[in-house]
């Protein structure tokens, strides 16, 4: 019976002590990993101080473990540019906050502002400076010109995007850099040093395949010259691909309907037979293409 009576009187105690070891432990956790010092990498398009904001904005964010917990578990949404956060602990009070940023495919033009947006159309912020290697996209038509960063554009055509990753993807395997891409209607036009080469809306693998030994040789022949290259059209090589110089263009659009204007409606056979005389045509062949 004394024995039972003196475990009964040292449970609380032990209960106690494990009560002030957590309180103690927890103290200590708040003091120790108490942040003095935070450091952003990572970012290149987006504003650190976002981060930080993010990172500072609710009351337990003084603490590192809480940080990391946040950063890398909390479903709460994200800066627009942020893709991905984490955090390394350079000392128990000095943390390193490492951002994944999403990556724009493009920027256009709003309300005198350049909005950089994703391949699935989202804003993700917006800024008065152009950003080196991102395309600018012109002739997007939004369905009004309230655009909030972090939700998706609302452009008239839906596939706009897709056709947008689909000719950067490309592009940039062929190492292409054009001057300006430009949405027209549901296709795009891209230019290269004055020349418009006019794509389309499908089959741009194809088309852009096509481009380098074509401005090689428009370079050869034409150097210096502006004018359009027809693409949007292009089914076999063995048709030869037409340019018209600026000059001749100029001539000919007062004579024949253009093959590229939203309001032609005429189809493409009709297209063909009604070229102008002075079209240039472009013998290109599949032994150029291996030069």
């Amino acid at each position: 019976m004394a024995k039972r009576r003196k475990k009964k009187r040292i449970w609380p105690k032990v209960i106690l002590m494990i009560v002030l070891l957590a309180i103690l432990l927890m103290t200590l956790l708040l003091l120790l990993f108490h942040i003095k010092e935070m450091e952003v990498q990572g970012i290149v398009y987006a504003s650190k101080q976002e981060v930080v904001d993010w990172v500072k904005k609710d009351k337990f964010s003084t603490n590192g473990i809480y940080v990391w917990w946040k950063c890398k578990y909390s479903k709460e949404p994200k800066p627009a540019a942020i893709d991905k956060m984490d955090v390394k602990f350079k000392t128990p009070w000095s943390i390193c906050v490492k951002v994944v940023e999403k990556k724009p495919i493009g920027f256009l033009n709003n309300n005198d502002e350049y909005l950089y947006f994703t391949q699935d159309g989202i804003a993700i912020y917006k800024t008065k400076q152009k950003i080196e290697n991102i395309s600018y996209i012109e002739g997007i038509e939004l369905k009004n010109a309230k655009v909030q960063v972090g939700k998706k554009i609302p452009v008239a055509d839906e596939k706009v995007f897709r056709r947008i990753v689909e000719i950067s993807e490309i592009m940039q395997k062929l190492k292409l850099k054009p001057d300006r891409v430009v949405c027209s209607g549901s296709g795009f036009n891209v230019y290269f040093s004055g020349i418009e080469v006019l794509l389309g809306k499908n089959a741009y693998d194809v088309k852009l395949a096509q481009l380098p030994p074509i401005l090689k040789i428009l370079n050869e022949k034409y150097q210096g010259i502006e004018g359009t290259l027809y693409l949007e059209h292009y089914e076999k090589i063995e048709q030869g691909i037409r340019f018209v110089p600026k000059k001749e263009e100029s001539q000919s659009t007062k004579e024949t309907p253009s093959s590229t204007g939203e309001n032609a409606n005429v189809d493409e056979q009709t297209q063909e037979k009604e070229q102008p005389e002075n079209t240039e045509v472009i013998e290109y062949t599949t032994e150029q293409e291996g030069e």
